[in-house]
């Protein structure tokens, strides 16, 4: 009887976890992030731009294209999961926007994707304002 209410306990414990496979890809998660702490610095959309280069190679993104004002970045995690997105660059601050995956259930009729998506951007928005406060 103690097996069965363990069994019981641990599948009822793991239920959510099956949930969490997805979760709403919102536009307006990534809006307006700070990456500078002083915003009134005069040329505080290149340091943006830089810092968000660095964070971007600290957490193996690539660039794909490269503007002042936007950089298309892509990671590959692990071999199996890829996400690609526009960072578009204003003085200290940057908007993160979705632009394409695989193998990440993004489904665009519900507005969904892999709950790690929203983990690997804030690490790259992370990693950036470390190199943005170095500089």
């Amino acid at each position: 009887m103690k097996r069965f209410f363990a069994a019981l306990f641990a599948a009822l414990l793991l239920t959510p976890v099956a949930w969490a496979r997805w979760v709403e890809i919102d536009s307006r998660v990534f809006r307006n992030e700070p990456i500078l702490t002083q915003a009134s610095v005069s040329d505080a959309e290149k340091k943006t731009h830089d810092a968000i280069l660095k964070g971007a190679e600290d957490r193996k993104w690539q660039v794909i294209q490269d503007t002042p004002t936007v950089l298309r970045l892509r990671v590959n995690v692990r071999n199996k999961h890829t996400v690609v997105v526009d960072v578009r660059i204003k003085p200290g601050k940057v908007d993160v926007d979705y632009v394409d995956s695989i193998n990440m259930n993004y489904n665009k009729s519900q507005g969904t994707i892999h709950p790690n998506y929203h983990v690997w951007i804030d690490r790259l928005l992370q990693s950036a304002r470390i190199h943005a406060d170095i500089n």
